[in-house]
């Protein structure tokens, strides 16, 4: 039996304890995702690695494997030293990780050295250029990154066309997945934004769609990430003279999905992302699309799953009126948005193949 050791990112509490208020990122969602379907493979055993969290309270509990590190509070060469000790202790054969730091380059370095096998999974466009998701700074040790990994997975075709030619015959695409499985069709009640309040997010786009469209309801699911409390305040206080909107700080990740179920439309104003998994959940719902900036790999327009506005306001807020007041239309990009999901992001498809890697890499 194969051991398979997931890195999850720092900011993963909340997705293990019902209880905790906060936030998580798509890596840690993503990674959780993948876990839950490995353990479903007789033939590996899966270990998850995640900082000392004082709480495990969640269904499927029983499937990871938890493995305590360290403190976030630690130093960092106590944090090296307890981290060693528990990948000494559990001796894994490959190691998953997902998300461009500075840890991750090191970590690459130190697989190489220890004789394990390094997965690193982009998650955010800027990443295959060497740059950090939230900052954008660049990464000074990227290139060790990529020439220790021994694989390196793309979320999308743009970002496999990013890397280098060197690092080609290493990386693969593997699109972010989900279970994806027809739900009853729900009443809709609201237009929908999810996402951490960032500046590279703009939140205040939403605000101003809603603001333009008092007769529909708008919904925000929108927790403030950290070192934005500024920009947290000031958009709260902004929010609060929108009627029509409803603003929700959090919801829990297994409860996030009954909005997607409601939501008549889904909204993304970002100026660049990865591919957002609120994309997935969206068309596995089969909810249209409408998006500002982003649209990885075309998929929206070709494929037919909303509007892509390129970067124009107007144009999205005439999109959303074009959706909601054409039946027949609205059908159409539904029923597209969830086949689409269907084709490309279904989970146990996708770690499927990332099992077919895995077993070349060990074999």
């Amino acid at each position: 039996m194969k051991k398979i050791a997931l890195i999850f990112p720092k900011d993963s509490e909340a997705i293990f304890n019902k209880d905790s208020q906060k936030t998580f990122g798509g890596a840690t969602v993503q990674i959780y995702l993948i876990g839950k379907e490995l353990s479903e493979y007789t033939d590996i055993k899966v270990y998850s690695l995640i900082n000392n969290y004082k709480k495990i309270n969640f269904q499927d509990g029983n499937k990871f494997n938890f493995i305590n590190t360290f403190n976030n509070s630690d130093n960092v060469l106590k944090k090296i030293l307890s981290f060693h000790s528990k990948i000494k202790k559990i001796k894994p054969d490959i190691i998953i990780q997902r998300g461009l730091t500075l840890f991750s380059c090191l970590l690459a370095l130190y697989c190489r050295f220890s004789k394990i096998k390094f997965i690193f999974m982009f998650a955010h466009d800027r990443e295959v250029v060497g740059r950090y998701q939230r900052s954008n700074n660049i990464c000074s040790l990227f290139g060790i990154l990529l020439y220790y990994s021994d694989f390196l997975i793309c979320q999308t075709q743009d970002q496999y066309k990013k890397i280098s030619k060197k690092y080609k015959p290493k990386s693969k695409i593997i699109y972010s997945g989900y279970e994806i499985k027809r739900n009853g069709n729900k009443k809709k009640e609201f237009i929908l934004w999810v996402s951490r309040i960032e500046g590279w997010k703009r939140p205040d786009l939403y605000l101003k769609l809603a603001a333009e469209n008092p007769d529909k309801n708008f919904v925000m699911i929108s927790p403030m990430s950290p070192g934005y409390s500024d920009l947290y305040d000031e958009f709260y206080k902004n929010a609060e003279s929108i009627p029509n909107l409803e603003l929700l700080d959090f919801v829990q990740f297994n409860e996030i999905d009954d909005y997607f179920k409601k939501a008549s439309v889904f909204i993304n104003t970002s100026l660049q992302e990865g591919f957002p998994n609120t994309f997935i959940q969206a068309c596995k719902n089969g909810i249209p699309v409408i998006s500002l900036n982003v649209n990885p790999d075309d998929f929206i327009e070709k494929y037919s799953c909303g509007f892509f506005c390129n970067d124009d306001f107007y144009l999205m807020n005439e999109s959303l009126k074009k959706i909601l007041n054409d039946k027949k239309l609205y059908k159409k990009l539904s029923d597209n948005a969830y086949e689409y999901a269907l084709e490309f992001h279904d989970i146990r498809k996708n770690v499927n193949v990332l099992m077919n890697s895995i077993y070349g890499l060990i074999k």
